[in-house]
């Protein structure tokens, strides 16, 4: 088979700050309808997942980027992707659950049920959970990086020895013998380790594709070694080749240690492309956006990214201030590296995440936008993309009636799915976790 892109749609939310302020715009989170809509439109255009991205608690509550943004509604990840399950038949759809606030028994048992329900097309994204106002609402403490993904490590673990405590012939249900349930078929795990004490087996039985897809967005160091070793699909920000390419060979190498086949591994960085028939119009969108964009809502968003450095006390319009490293997350490092290479402003900057969040930002025409995904898939940047949509609906339409006919042309994308379930449609066979 001719090596194709695998494409996921960043759903619901709008990745540009300002985007939901679009006369066009969808800006109620909690309308199912709109879900509906957006996902049914991922699957005729035959993209492979619709991913649901999330946070536990009313994000940024205590700032005044609060009232500007939102963020306080969200419907539950596992309880919105089986909705969609139920009026799709193809496409996946990966839901986000934290290890650091969760038990993976519980979350065994909701992935299990949202792959069972969809017939084969749940995906799991992993994260530990990046907000230590979370904490807040799961019993005030939140712990440090390294404790928080030493925690992960062992609780992807626990999760998926529960998904494989059943075999896929566990239960005959035979009315002739009466034998509902073949025991043998069914095991303990008896797993005993540091943060978890967990005897198994888990009470679901296997779906068409063995067990959900495990996605992670894996960007600093703890990250990449847990993505490599247990995740299939792997989420990044990069906004230059040179830097997405530094993270494909890395995490196929720490794959290929692991004993995994790189192949199986996907790397996907996320695209925000704002698209026009002509470059002209493309920008003229961008500007469209830009020009919604309130400091006081950029400049804090910003300084997610940072830790103990108050950008507010510099000058706009000055040189991108000099942090140490130690200031700096891996999603702020993009930033900082971003301002030196193109000395750029504090305020350039912060236009830059408004509208990417350190992702790779294309505007142009849809050739444009092809030639630097091509760019990527052919030279190890990319096995596929993210799709970020600055505006949702309209930038999710854009792509589709404006880069996908290009792409198809170029025999890079598929015409029709492979197979079923996620796991056929991103040809990632069934393989076990490789133990710590």
């Amino acid at each position: 088979m001719v090596r194709q892109l695998k494409l996921t749609f960043f759903g619901g939310a709008h990745y540009h700050i300002s985007g939901w302020r679009a006369p066009t715009a969808w800006s109620n989170l909690s309308d199912l309808d709109h879900w509906l809509r957006i996902v049914q439109k991922c699957e005729d255009a035959k993209f492979d997942a619709l991913f649901i991205a999330d946070s536990a608690g009313p994000f940024e509550y205590f700032t005044n980027v609060f009232s500007r943004m939102p963020r306080p509604i969200r419907l539950h990840p596992v309880a919105l992707a089986s909705a969609l399950a139920m009026k799709t038949n193809r496409i996946g759809i990966a839901a986000t659950i934290a290890t650091t606030f969760n038990q993976p028994y519980e979350v065994a048992r909701q992935l299990a049920a949202m792959d069972l329900i969809s017939n084969g097309r749940a995906g799991w994204n992993i994260v530990t959970g990046g907000l230590a106002d979370d904490g807040l609402q799961f019993g005030g403490t939140f712990p440090d990086t390294e404790e928080r993904y030493a925690r992960g490590e062992e609780f992807v673990d626990v999760v998926t020895k529960l998904w494989e405590s059943v075999d896929a012939d566990a239960f005959p249900r035979d009315k002739v013998s009466g034998i509902y349930t073949a025991p043998d078929k069914m095991r303990t795990i008896d797993f005993a380790g540091k943060y978890f004490k967990v005897r198994g087996p888990l009470s679901a039985e296997r779906s068409p594709q063995g067990r959900p897809v495990l996605v992670q967005a894996g960007q600093s160091a703890p990250g990449r070694a847990l993505a490599s070793r247990t995740s299939e699909v792997i989420f990044t920000a990069q906004s230059a080749y040179e830097g997405g390419h530094e993270f494909y060979k890395d995490i196929k190498r720490r794959a290929g240690e692991w004993g995994r086949d790189p192949n199986s591994v996907l790397i996907m960085p996320g695209i925000v492309p704002f698209l026009g028939e002509s470059r002209a119009e493309a920008e003229d969108k961008a500007a469209a956006l830009d020009e919604l964009l309130d400091p006081a809502v950029g400049i804090p968003k910003l300084n997610v990214w940072l830790h103990g450095i108050d950008l507010s006390q510099f000058d706009l319009d000055a040189p991108f201030p000099e942090l140490p490293d130690s200031a700096t997350t891996s999603r702020g490092r993009n930033y900082v590296d971003m301002a030196r290479r193109e000395n750029l402003t504090l305020r350039q900057v912060m236009m830059r995440s408004a509208k990417s969040n350190a992702h790779l930002c294309v505007t142009g025409t849809a050739a444009d936008v092809a030639d630097q995904m091509e760019h990527w898939f052919r030279h190890e940047g990319a096995d596929g993309f993210n799709l970020l949509g600055a505006t949702v609906p309209d930038s999710l339409d854009d792509f589709i009636r404006m880069v996908l006919p290009e792409l198809r042309r170029r025999n890079l994308f598929r015409t029709e799915y492979e197979g079923f379930t996620l796991r056929e449609n991103l040809g990632i066979p069934l393989a076990p976790i490789p133990q710590r």
